[in-house]
């Protein structure tokens, strides 16, 4: 069975500034044609480097990006490659102005799990902040449909990498977009937590039986990543191990 994955993307957010003056749905690193290169270089890794064998980028901006480079590199190296760009009425924009990056987020999630033509032959899928590398991708991948990182005192599931069952996502999940609001501190991680806590065990989740080692820019920090230590990375390995990242219901 294929290993499918969805990668999110803003190349420029400076279109969804209200003014010249604000910075773009509630992102640090606004400058597009660095976005660009690091959306680039990760696509890059994933088709040359991970265990994914579908690959899909899906975008809301609408700035240049040569799609094609990306289907002839896939094709060589035996995989699949899929560009998907969501376009925005005036009227959805406004809305991501107002609510901020987790709801175009679950926007753009939700539009190319309806879209894509990858996405449509996969039963499930990981979904992978666009900007970001899953350095250990053999390691993580696992028969288990749904495996979210979550951090139950603070009512929160991370969700710049995460694997989730279509049927579970348009049953639970799916539902949620209109809840998000950053500036109500109605963020993603925070709703679908609650969403998922309310199924009641419907929406069966684990962690990953390793911690996902990511390496790259966390979006909506100022000059953090996602690396931690060697130190860091064993600590969280023993506790996905034990259960601690696991839901609890």
């Amino acid at each position: 069975m294929a290993n499918t994955l969805l990668l999110t993307g803003t190349i420029d957010p400076n279109v969804f500034n209200t003014n010249k003056d604000d910075k773009p749905i509630n992102v640090y690193l606004t400058d597009a044609r660095e976005r660009l290169n690091q959306y680039n270089a990760a696509i890059e890794r994933y088709i040359k480097e991970s265990s994914f064998d579908s690959i899909v980028f899906a975008e809301n901006s609408g700035a240049k990006f040569d799609f094609q480079r990306f289907e002839l590199l896939a094709e060589q190296y035996g995989k699949k490659f899929e560009y998907i760009l969501r376009v925005l009425s005036e009227g959805q924009i406004s809305k991501m102005q107002q609510k901020g990056k987790s709801y175009g987020e679950a926007d753009l999630i939700d539009f190319a799990f309806r879209n894509s033509q990858l996405l449509s032959q996969a039963s499930q899928v990981y979904k992978v902040t666009g900007r970001a590398f899953l350095t250990n991708s053999k390691r993580v991948i696992s028969d288990v449909p749904n495996q979210f990182i979550a951090k139950n005192k603070i009512g929160w599931v991370n969700t710049e990498f995460f694997k989730v069952d279509k049927n579970d996502y348009f049953t639970y999940l799916a539902t949620g977009i209109d809840l998000m609001d950053d500036y109500k501190s109605q963020n993603i991680e925070r709703v679908w937590y609650k969403l998922i806590k309310e199924s009641g065990g419907g929406l069966q989740v684990k962690a990953f039986k390793a911690f996902p080692r990511l390496h790259g820019v966390i979006g909506s920090a100022i000059n953090k990543n996602y690396d931690k230590s060697k130190t860091q990375y064993f600590v969280c390995d023993l506790l996905c191990a034990i259960g601690y990242f696991n839901i609890r219901y």
